[in-house]
């Protein structure tokens, strides 16, 4: 489990129509462990507006926008599953904007 991190993005960054971004970040959080055969990994997709926070961990215990939905025993069960979440480029919540 992660509290906010942060992944650099190769520099430079070509966008879809042709500009670039130069040192980009993408902010992200996990949950869970990643199994030996890396067949467990569930990326969450935010919205515009939600951060990378989908759920609480002892890393950062503030409650996430998907806390219903993401934990131990939950819909996106993280004793089976290595959840990421990562906030989408253009977001004022961590990753480039």
């Amino acid at each position: 489990m992660t509290a906010l991190a942060l992944h650099e993005l190769p520099s430079p960054f070509a966008l879809w129509r042709g500009d670039n971004l130069h040192r980009a970040v993408l902010a992200y959080e996990t949950w869970g462990k990643l199994s030996a055969a890396r067949d467990n990994a569930v990326l969450i997709v935010t919205g515009m507006s939600p951060g990378a926070h989908a759920a609480s961990s002892p890393a950062d215990p503030a409650r996430g926008w998907w806390e219903d939905i993401v934990g131990a025993g939950k819909a996106i069960d993280t004793r089976r599953h290595f959840v990421i979440c990562a906030n989408n480029l253009g977001s004022c919540k961590g990753s480039t904007g």
